[in-house]
């Protein structure tokens, strides 16, 4: 019924660290994508990460990347 559906809700809605885990990370990486060791020379970049998991399911990694255009050759397209 709708108000089974509300109650579902309210419960999700008051405890949503049973439902929803997020914790965020960073790593450090050379222009290979080889990760950096804190201590090196070489500064590399800093990818963000996210470990998700919902409910008791196992959890997964979660990376959101943006690359320009510009930046990225496409061989054997047809512009």
């Amino acid at each position: 019924t709708l108000e089974e559906y509300l109650a579902e809700i309210c419960q999700v809605f008051d405890h949503p660290s049973h439902h929803l885990r997020v914790n965020p990370g960073s790593v450090r990486v050379n222009r290979m994508n080889i990760k950096v060791e804190d201590d090196s020379s070489d500064r590399g970049a800093e990818v963000f990460s996210a470990e998700i998991a919902v409910g008791n399911n196992p959890s997964f990694e979660a990376i959101l990347a943006h690359f320009n255009r510009k930046d990225v050759q496409q061989k054997g397209v047809a512009r």
